[in-house]
């Protein structure tokens, strides 16, 4: 259960301008605010992040809690680095199918993404694969309003260039204290 909230969270915080945010964004544009675009996200995030999950609960069985605890500060470190990443804007869409271009973009910016990393360890942490898993789905959904409902203007309406900064910093920073506290420095 202790993966439920955390996970959400930090993957809202970890999807700020991420290449899927971005991606959902053309997407809208393109099709004019298609409900398929989001079935399409949902789809490949559950594909993805479920993937992670049972990865994650795989690896937990060879490490201990304190490997555990550092491999989710190190989850965080990462995520928190992509945040702060500058971002390039995703190439023109084509095609005229909603669902399976956007299936098919969708699984391409979600393949090695923080999210898929940050499930990865909350599974290995909390011994919790699909808690772990759904929460994160639920983060990339959440995400993915603002540019899915203001696809021409979200990056203006939330402020995105300095959200990332204050996103990362609390990603850093949290992933530094489970990282100091899995070395028991604190």
């Amino acid at each position: 259960m202790e993966a439920l909230l955390p996970t959400v969270i930090a993957i809202i915080l970890a999807e700020s301008g991420s290449r899927m945010q971005r991606q959902t964004a053309a997407l809208s544009s393109h099709f004019r605010g298609s409900a398929a675009i989001l079935f399409a996200l949902a789809t490949t995030s559950f594909i993805s992040l479920m993937f992670a999950g049972f990865a994650g609960i795989w690896v937990a069985q060879t490490l201990n809690y304190r490997a555990r605890t550092l491999l989710l500060g190190l989850a965080f470190l990462f995520a928190a680095a992509g945040v702060a990443w500058p971002k390039k804007d995703p190439k023109a869409i084509t095609g005229g199918q909603p669902f399976l271009t956007s299936l098919w973009r969708n699984a391409l910016a979600q393949f090695g993404d923080n999210s898929q990393f940050l499930v990865f360890a909350f599974a290995a942490r909390g011994n919790a694969p699909l808690i772990a898993a759904w929460s994160g789905i639920a983060g990339v959904m959440i995400a993915a309003l603002p540019a899915f409902l203001f696809p021409e203007d979200w990056k203006t309406i939330v402020h995105l260039k300095s959200l990332r900064w204050v996103f990362a910093g609390m990603l850093a920073l949290a992933g530094t204290g489970f990282a100091l506290s899995a070395l028991q420095i604190i």
